[in-house]
């Protein structure tokens, strides 16, 4: 039973990493495009 347990923090923590691994993708990707953007209207 408490090995259960344990095996149930393991997976929330995975997905929790998981979700913040993309949010910071997701701000990479903008940080990209402003950056394109900056590089278009100044170019």
């Amino acid at each position: 039973i408490r090995m259960n347990e344990f095996k149930l923090e393991e997976d929330e923590k995975e997905e929790f990493s998981q979700e913040e691994q993309s949010e910071e993708a997701n701000e990479q990707l903008i940080e990209e495009m402003e950056d394109e953007h900056e590089e278009i209207t100044s170019g």
